[in-house]
């Protein structure tokens, strides 16, 4: 049996780009005068942006849904440095790399500190990962381990 064709998707249209333009500074008015409303929208429309962000930058972390809500918090008490609405995801994406440099110099300090060395201590595995798979992830992760934090983001 034949499968459908199916129709190819329009180019969105100058009002829809309009429209999501006008929506996003809708937003950020929303978010400058400290409207619940508007921050739930951050929230619930940019979150799986911003973990995605801090998951690149740092792999599985244990503390990922603190840290998501750490770059939230940090931005929202600095919704007045927004000067263009369309560059909100990447001034998002700023606060996300901040937090994540902050969280891997805390990290190696304490390293510096723990009476474990970090091989030593359990890792989580995910029921599906193959333990090739789980090597080659130790292996780079320890290699961005070595590197200073700067040029590891």
């Amino acid at each position: 049996m034949p499968t459908p064709l199916r129709k190819p998707q329009p180019a969105p249209s100058a009002l829809a780009i309009l429209d999501e333009g006008a929506e996003l500074e809708q937003l950020v008015r929303g978010l400058q005068a400290g409207r619940a409303w508007a921050q739930r929208a951050l929230l619930e429309d940019h979150a799986a942006y911003v973990e995605r962000v801090l998951t690149r930058i740092l792999g599985r972390h244990s503390e990922l849904e603190d840290l998501v809500q750490e770059v939230f918090i940090r931005a929202l008490s600095r919704v007045d440095q927004i000067d263009e609405p369309s560059g909100l995801r990447s001034w998002l994406a700023a606060f996300a790399v901040f937090v994540a440099r902050e969280t891997l110099r805390k990290q190696r300090r304490r390293r510096w500190l723990s009476f474990s060395a970090p091989e030593e201590l359990p890792e989580p595995t995910a029921p599906t990962a193959t333990p090739e798979l789980l090597n080659a992830y130790h292996a780079f992760y320890q290699v961005l381990g070595r590197m200073d934090v700067d040029l590891r983001i």
